[in-house]
């Protein structure tokens, strides 16, 4: 009976010391726990009673103590490190998609600290230990019998497959979760990591939608649409040209922003002149971007798609990770080119990069990690990334040597990232003033001499680009913002944190400056450059033109308190003259149905039957 009452209080002990590890991982300070620590009571049953089942599991499959005990307790210390981790850095917490980036941990930890990797070593081996201390008389078999280790199973499988399906529908733990409060906030992961707390959120987001399916969607009503769009491109392509013989370089600058714009603070100096020069003379303006401090991989798939992240499921955070494996066929920006080029100096594997290039086209992706071999290393000073200019070298070498045809490259650059420390530019020349905390304050100063070194190599490449004979577009922008400004209250300035510069250039051919949306969103590129350059469009371009030229910006994630317009479909409207948020109904009659088939062509694309044929996106 004395061994009964051990067993069940170690498995309660452990089980609430792992569910607490994971809990606090969602807060900085015990203080601001205390007032989620008993809130929506039932929920945290909920989980905990999932924290057992789970380490009854790993009893009944392992039948030792101390290794089922040291396994649980890692995972709680590995899935809270994460977990606040990306809080701390990204304003994210820790998701199914991220599991898809484990083939790159080690470029992982070289974002963190090394006082961060510390620790956790420390607590491998000091859990490790411990439990083996513990546990040393006791290593043999938990279960005495066989019936009792086999029962045990089944009720934590019971368990455990229970809890995975709280977010279908049809499940009866789906049902009890609801009783119980659980509420995914899908529109505020944040809140709902707080709320739901880090396992009940993660699970949330496991078995996503692609998106929910707009009425009237069907075959005729898709027939019916294309044949609408392919008549409007008809109509525009009388009096446009074809793109032949020309290239086009479209540039995702790393966390490229003006921070001269940033509310609160002033520089001493302008980072970026040259860049500034640009955009005013030259197709440019302001691009409205899902993230803040990362989602890059969200800004390439809108950018090279057409597709708009406001358009999809809440619970569809990355669709590099989570969407593109399950297509077929995707059409992509630079399908209609002799061949697809794209470089990024760094590791491909992060967010399912080299699968997801190969599968929208591209047949050569140069990183770090092969097996097209990044041919550059060069830093600036102590930065340990590889130098835009290094990049631009990469990309100038890759036009020289493909004259022949068009070719689309696509240019990611790794200069700014995160995280910004003074010791990267030891000679400094950037000062920041306002009211901001000592760590605030360097990295922005740190940042703004990033932003420098950019607006000087992208004269550098503008210049050199200007000698080559063969004609080259260039499409710059920037990703978002980086996650440095803490002293910036997001629901008063939520939509200019969001706002980053993009501009349109060409080494010989005539851009209308005028035909560039002041205000676009990052789907928007590849209807804005048919626009600007005055060339041929498919029906498809077509659509994504009047979206660009006639509905807000579609996007997401613009302020911390949620979403003003339906929690459920995550979509945000900004306007692109005030720059305010709208609501779907403050739109006209005409308005809603441009809005409508734009939904519809994207679930045709991703979600639904697939109505639509390849003309459609063909010129």
């Amino acid at each position: 009976m004395q061994k009964k009452i051990f067993k069940l209080g170690q498995v309660f002990l452990v089980s609430a010391l792992s569910y607490y590890i994971v809990f606090f991982s969602s807060f900085n300070t015990f203080q601001e726990a205390q007032p989620f620590f008993g809130f929506l009571f039932g929920l945290q049953i909920l989980t905990f009673i999932f924290v057992i089942g789970f380490y009854l599991l790993l009893l009944s499959l392992t039948n030792r103590n101390w290794l089922s005990t040291t396994l649980i307790l890692l995972l709680a210390v590995i899935f809270g490190f994460v977990n606040h981790t990306k809080l701390t850095l990204r304003n994210e917490p820790f998701l199914p998609s991220d599991l898809g980036m484990i083939t790159s941990l080690p470029e992982l930890i070289h974002m963190i600290t090394l006082k961060a990797l510390l620790l956790i070593i420390l607590a491998v081996i000091a859990i490790t230990g411990l439990c083996l201390l513990v546990f040393r008389k006791q290593r043999l078999k938990f279960f005495n019998t066989r019936r009792s280790r086999w029962r045990t199973l089944a009720v934590a499988l019971l368990l455990c497959g229970g809890f995975f399906s709280i977010s279908n529908s049809k499940s009866p733990v789906h049902n009890l979760g609801l009783a119980l409060n659980n509420d995914p906030l899908y529109w505020d992961p944040v809140w709902g990591v707080k709320r739901n707390g880090p396992i009940l959120n993660f699970v949330n987001y496991l078995n996503s939608d692609i998106m929910t399916e707009p009425s009237h969607y069907s075959k005729k009503t898709m027939l019916a649409l294309q044949k609408r769009y392919q008549k409007k491109a008809q109509t525009t392509n009388k009096t446009r040209q074809t793109l032949k013989n020309t290239d086009v370089v479209l540039i995702l600058s790393e966390s490229f922003s003006d921070p001269t714009k940033v509310p609160g603070i002033t520089l001493n100096q302008d980072p970026m002149p040259y860049t500034r020069q640009l955009l005013a003379e030259n197709p440019s303006g302001t691009m409205i971007s899902n993230g803040y401090g990362g989602g890059t991989a969200n800004m390439e798939f809108q950018a090279l798609t057409g597709l708009s992240m406001g358009n999809f499921a809440p619970s569809l955070i990355t669709p590099y990770t989570q969407l593109v494996s399950k297509l077929n066929t995707v059409h992509t920006f630079n399908n209609d080119f002799t061949q697809s080029i794209a470089l990024h100096p760094y590791n491909g594997g992060l967010y399912n990069r080299h699968a997801v290039l190969k599968k929208f086209g591209f047949s050569k992706f140069y990183t770090q990690d092969g097996p097209d071999y990044f041919p550059y290393k060069d830093v600036v000073q102590n930065n340990p990334y590889v130098s835009d200019q290094a990049t631009y070298q990469a990309t100038l070498d890759q036009i020289n040597a493909n004259q022949s045809g068009s070719t689309f490259y696509h240019v990611l650059t790794m200069q700014n990232h995160m995280p910004y420390l003074k010791k990267y530019y030891p000679d400094n020349p950037f000062k920041v003033s306002g009211d901001l905390s000592t760590s605030e304050k360097s990295q922005i100063e740190t940042y703004a001499n990033g932003v420098n070194l950019t607006d000087q190599a992208n004269r550098y490449f503008l210049t050199a680009l200007q000698k080559v004979k063969k004609n080259v577009i260039v499409i710059f922008y920037g990703d978002h913002l980086p996650g440095i400004y803490s002293h910036v209250n997001f629901k008063k300035y939520g939509v200019q944190m969001h706002e980053t510069p993009y501009f349109i250039w060409s080494n010989h051919a005539t851009l209308t400056k005028a035909k560039a949306p002041s205000t676009l969103g990052p789907y928007s590129f590849e209807s804005t450059l048919a626009n600007v350059a005055n060339t041929k469009v498919s029906g498809y371009t077509a659509l994504l033109t009047q979206v660009t030229n006639q509905l807000p910006i579609i996007t997401t994630n613009m302020l911390s308190s949620g979403d003003p317009n339906n929690v459920k479909t995550n979509t945000q409207l900004v306007t692109a003259t005030t720059k305010k948020l709208v609501r779907s109904k403050d739109l006209t009659a005409k308005q809603k149905k441009l809005l409508q088939d734009y939904r519809l062509v994207q679930y045709d694309l991703t979600a639904g039957q697939h109505y639509l044929s390849t003309a459609f996106t063909k010129p």
